[in-house]
């Protein structure tokens, strides 16, 4: 009974607190970063989103960076109490991928910074497809084709940004 109550009380991170909580965590939060982006996916062999590119413009990447801090805040709040030594170590070291997750898009913010994300985007999406040769070609082909009607919106994005950027510096000239 107490435990149920607990349960309607605390919020769900506090109440994710074993071994099998955290690789289902892991699991959910790598499967998702896949999915968001593709380009890195397919490069690392997981050919899913071959057809996608990731998505800049900044609903997304604000979503992104949300959900990144919010599966750390879940990873911190998790005690380790009880667990077996190499549980803990598989701890720290996502707290630590998260923790790499998270810092360069909050300190770096490469989407509003560096006009070279959405280049590299393009062009590594369509060489992650043609470099191995995990399907046929027609089927790469196509994927790669995709691919690159989604760009003119990539440049797009890159441009608003970068106008961001520009309207940024004349108003704080630091």
């Amino acid at each position: 009974m107490i435990r149920i109550l607990l349960a309607a009380l605390l919020p769900t991170a506090a109440l994710a607190q074993t071994p099998a909580d955290l690789r289902a965590l892991a699991s959910s939060y790598y499967e998702w970063r896949n999915s968001v982006y593709p380009v890195a996916s397919s490069d690392q062999g997981k050919h899913t989103w071959d057809d996608r590119l990731t998505d800049y413009r900044m609903p997304a990447v604000q979503e992104r960076r949300r959900h990144v801090d919010e599966a750390l805040a879940r990873v911190k709040a998790m005690r380790t109490d009880g667990w077996g030594k190499d549980d803990r170590i598989d701890k720290i070291l996502f707290e630590a991928q998260l923790e790499g997750d998270a810092f360069f898009p909050r300190v770096m913010r490469p989407e509003e910074s560096n006009p070279q994300v959405y280049v590299n985007e393009a062009s590594n999406g369509i060489f992650s497809l043609l470099k191995k040769e995990y399907a046929p070609k027609k089927q790469r082909a196509g994927a790669a084709a995709h691919a690159v009607s989604d760009t003119p919106a990539g440049i797009e994005d890159a441009a608003c940004s970068l106008e961001l950027i520009h309207t940024y510096s004349l108003i704080h000239d630091d």
